[in-house]
């Protein structure tokens, strides 16, 4: 669980606001470990980071640029703002809807790691959310093609299942959640993390 407050702007109780849903999603994942257990179902622990400050990369992306670039991989960061700065990580600004610019940024690499979608779909009209994550990642693996690329990380989503965001109720079958879970996708975000 990562628990981002005053990202990407600032907030000036951020540093409160992130400790207090930290502490909140503790007590409530506490409690639902312990009815689970009381069924005889077995559960992990439940790990949570808390980022306030302001933040460039994203929930996952973060995380991995930490992991790469701390095992001397150089990393290269692909974001569409230009300017940007992020630890660890050399930027270029690109957009993945535009496959050439994206062949030329991605020249040269060993590997990708994919995490560039809109992460919720209020952050665009539906045809924009459903372009941006659905032929961008196609542009990610046509790129990948392109320059010999032979390995390619894709991250989706729990909303593949159209848990959060759909039209109707989801339930979860079963936890933990695999391939074989059946889905409810009722809108084009869910759709669009499939």
């Amino acid at each position: 669980v990562a628990v981002f407050f005053g990202a990407p702007l600032a907030q000036r109780d951020h540093a409160r606001r992130a400790v207090s849903c930290a502490l909140a999603w503790d007590r409530y994942c506490q409690a639902f470990c312990e009815a689970h257990r009381a069924k005889g179902v077995p559960l992990g622990i439940t790990r949570i980071g808390v980022h306030t400050g302001t933040a460039i990369v994203g929930n996952v992306g973060t995380a991995v640029i930490a992991r790469l670039s701390g095992h001397g991989h150089e990393v290269m960061v692909i974001g569409r703002r230009p300017g940007m700065k992020v630890p660890g990580a050399h930027y270029r600004s690109c957009d993945i809807t535009d496959i050439g610019a994206l062949v030329e940024a991605t020249r040269g690499m060993d590997a990708i790691v994919h995490l560039a979608a809109f992460g919720n779909p209020s952050l665009g009209t539906p045809d924009v959310v459903f372009n941006v994550n659905c032929q961008g990642t196609m542009n990610v693996y046509e790129a990948a093609a392109r320059c010999g690329i032979r390995r390619v990380v894709t991250a989706s989503s729990i909303n593949a299942l159209g848990l959060y965001f759909g039209r109707r109720r989801v339930e979860l079958e079963r936890i933990p959640v695999t391939e074989d879970h059946g889905r409810v996708t009722s809108d084009i975000y869910s759709f669009s993390k499939q």
